[in-house]
């Protein structure tokens, strides 16, 4: 290598190590600027979130309302504060909303009328905050929602994120709870006559002995829902997904079932006295209660079954069956 390319080859060399050397430190820069960026936002957001707290325990209603909006600003930037923000909530909604007592009667078919219309203002806005979060599953701690036992008369949640929820015993008549989601949630007992299902996300929930009288569930995805006992007398099931829904005992007297989804549910000791079963599928249903220890389907007439849709996997209560037949073959 001549001495020109010597030159050349340790001035390149040189310039390369200058160059590096400048990237390394402005990389280090970048880095320490982010960290500091990120130091400087979790203060800023942790001393909002204490400052809320400060505010949500006024005797004043708007300063409380105003706590609950700032933590929803800090819930929705702070992936870090989501369980905390969302455990204070559901704590304040717990204080705040009435409890329901135990002189509540546990299964009423004509339930006293609930003198209650809605939440007060601030437990509305903190059951809006809660229903309509970011979704993080990982920052949420199973049982985290738990509402049970809560008067939530009223309360206005359409489309709300309530999955896997504990609302055992919760008092929710005339709710409007259009399209939740409440997948998984722990429905047990409560009382939600009047409320607006329609659509809801009910998958997999646990409706045992709920109150859902004259509800309007039309459209609402009821797969594998466990329904026994429930009380749905005059409820608007119309276009229902309830495939495989344990439906056992149901009372289910009035209710419109026109066109539900009910292939492969278990039916049995349910009551259908002038319940509209009209293009209703029941393919695969046990309607029969045999081996179970259950009766079969009470109050269901020919009539009514002849509307709807079965199949020769449908199980049909003993003599039912040759019945329909005939009464098939007598209109033709």
């Amino acid at each position: 290598m001549s001495r020109a390319e010597r030159a050349t080859a340790s001035h390149n060399a040189r310039l390369l190590f200058i160059t590096g050397a400048g990237a390394l430190v402005v990389a280090i820069g970048l880095s320490y600027t982010a960290l500091t960026y990120r130091l400087s936002h979790r203060g800023q957001v942790t001393d909002r979130f204490t400052k809320a707290l400060e505010r949500l325990g006024s005797a004043e209603l708007y300063v409380r309302i105003g706590a609950i909006h700032s933590l929803t600003h800090v819930l929705r930037d702070s992936a870090d504060h989501h369980a905390d923000v969302l455990q204070v909530l559901v704590a304040f909604v717990r204080q705040r909303a009435p409890r329901v007592t135990g002189n509540d009667s546990p299964n009423p078919i004509y339930p006293r009328p609930n003198l209650r219309t809605e939440p007060d203002s601030d437990v509305q806005a903190a059951m809006t905050v809660i229903a309509a979060r970011v979704r993080r599953p990982r920052h949420e701690p199973p049982g985290i929602l738990d509402l049970a036992r809560l008067d939530l008369t009223g309360v206005r949640l359409p489309k709300g994120q309530l999955q896997g929820a504990y609302l055992a015993g919760a008092q929710m008549q005339r709710a409007d709870l259009r399209g939740a989601q409440l997948r998984g949630a722990d429905l047990r007992g409560a009382q939600m006559q009047r409320a607006d299902l329609r659509g809801a996300q009910l998958r997999g929930a646990d409706l045992t002995e709920a109150q859902l009288q004259v509800a309007e569930l039309s459209g609402a995805q009821l797969q594998g829902a466990n329904l026994a006992r429930a009380q749905l007398q005059n409820a608007r099931l119309f276009r229902a997904q309830m495939q495989g829904a344990n439906v056992a005992e149901t009372q289910l007297q009035g209710a419109y079932l026109a066109g539900a989804q009910l292939q492969g549910a278990y039916l049995a000791g349910a009551q259908f006295e002038k319940t509209n079963l009209a293009g209703a599928q029941l393919q695969k249903a046990d309607l029969s209660g045999s081996g179970l220890g259950i009766a079969a389907v009470q109050g269901l007439s020919i009539d009514c079954l002849a509307k709807a849709d079965i199949d020769e996997g449908t199980e049909l209560p003993f003599g039912m069956r040759e019945d329909l037949q005939a009464y098939l073959k007598q209109l033709k």
